[in-house]
C-alpha cells in the first residue's frame, strides 16, 4: 500500500505534465477560431505562449493551494492557455500604439 506522501507526489507530477500539452492546445485551439493564418511560426508561438503562461498560473495556483486542488489548478491553467494568446497580442499592439503615437507626435513638432 501506497503512503499518502507517495500519492501527492505523484499528483504533483501528473498536474505538470497534463498542463503543458493542455495549455498550449487551448492556445492552438484560440488560434483556429481567430481566422489568422496557419503558418509554422504562428503554430509554435501560440502554443509556446499559451503553455508557458499556462504553466506560469499553475505555479502561482500550486504554490497558493497546494495539490489538494489539482482540478482548480488544471481548470484554471487551461482557462489561462485560451487567454494567454490574446493577453501577448494585447500587450504587443499597445506597444505599438504607444511607438506610433511617440512618431507621430515627434513628427508633427
Amino acid at each position: 500500500m501506497r503512503s499518502s506522501g507517495s500519492v501527492m507526489h505523484s499528483d504533483e507530477n501528473l498536474l505538470w505534465i497534463v498542463i503543458v500539452p493542455m495549455t498550449s492546445l487551448a492556445g492552438l485551439a484560440n488560434l483556429l477560431r481567430s481566422n489568422q493564418p496557419m503558418t509554422r511560426r504562428a503554430v509554435a508561438s501560440v502554443m509556446l505562449n499559451s503553455g508557458l503562461f499556462g504553466v506560469a498560473i499553475a505555479a502561482w495556483m500550486f504554490h497558493s493551494f497546494g495539490s489538494e486542488k489539482f482540478m482548480l489548478i488544471l481548470a484554471a491553467s487551461i482557462l489561462s492557455g485560451l487567454g494567454g494568446n490574446a493577453l501577448v497580442d494585447f500587450a504587443i499592439e499597445s506597444v505599438k500604439s504607444a511607438i506610433r503615437a511617440k512618431v507621430k507626435d515627434g513628427s508633427s513638432e
